[in-house]
C-alpha cells in the first residue's frame, strides 16, 4: 500500500498543478482543452477507472456492467429528460442495471404513506407527551403499529353482515314506543310489567 501512494505521489508531482495527461481510453474525452481543466484529483480517479476498466474487460456479468457504467461519463443528461426513456436507449449496454432501473422508476412517487406516518405520530408527539425521549417515541409508534393490526374492525364486520328487516315485524313494538313517549309527555304515571 505504501508503494501505491508512493507511485502515485511521484505521477502528481510530475504532472503541474492543472496539467493533465489525456486519456487514451475511449470511455473518456480525449481532448486536450477538456482534460487540462480537471484537477489532479479527478485525473487521478478517471485513470484509477480506466485501470480498473482494463484490468477488468475479462469478467462479464452485473459487476462488470455497474464499473462500466460508474466510468463513463454521461452526456446529455438533464433534469427534464425521461429517465425510463433513456435506461430503453441504454438496455443493450447495461441490461441487469436497465431492469433493476425500469423495476424502481416503474413505483410511483407518492408521499401519502409518509404523510400518514407522520400525523399517526403527530398522535403522540403532543404537547402534553413532549418530555417523551425518541426512545419512548419510538418505542409508542412500534406498539401503536403492531397494537393496530390486532383490532377487530366491528363496523367493516357488520356492513358485511346486512340484513334485511321487516318494518311490519316490528310494527307492534313502535306502537308500545309512541304510547310510552305520549304518556311521557303528559306526565302519566308508567307502570313497567
Amino acid at each position: 500500500m505504501h508503494d501505491y501512494w508512493k507511485q502515485v505521489q511521484e505521477e502528481l508531482e510530475s504532472h503541474p498543478a492543472g496539467a493533465v495527461k489525456p486519456s487514451t481510453s475511449g470511455a473518456f474525452p480525449a481532448d486536450e482543452s477538456a482534460t487540462t481543466l480537471e484537477s489532479t484529483f479527478d485525473c487521478h480517479c478517471r485513470e484509477l477507472l480506466e485501470k480498473a476498466a482494463h484490468k477488468n474487460n475479462d469478467s462479464l456479468g452485473w459487476a462488470a456492467e455497474l464499473r462500466h457504467y460508474l466510468g463513463v461519463i454521461i452526456e446529455n443528461v438533464s433534469k427534464d429528460m425521461d429517465v425510463i426513456v433513456w435506461w430503453e436507449k441504454h438496455a443493450q449496454i447495461y441490461p441487469t442495471l436497465a431492469h433493476i432501473a425500469q423495476d424502481v422508476c416503474a413505483v410511483p412517487a407518492s408521499s401519502v404513506p409518509c404523510e400518514w406516518l407522520f400525523s399517526a405520530g403527530a398522535e403522540i408527539a403532543t404537547d402534553r407527551h413532549s418530555r417523551l425521549g425518541s426512545g419512548h417515541f419510538e418505542e409508542l409508534q412500534v406498539l401503536k403499529h403492531a397494537w393496530n393490526h390486532t383490532l377487530i374492525d366491528c363496523a367493516g364486520i357488520n356492513s358485511d353482515n346486512v340484513e334485511d328487516v321487516n318494518i311490519e315485524d316490528f310494527k307492534e313494538l313502535l306502537e308500545w314506543d309512541e304510547e310510552l313517549m305520549n304518556d311521557l309527555n303528559n306526565n302519566v304515571d308508567i307502570v313497567m310489567i
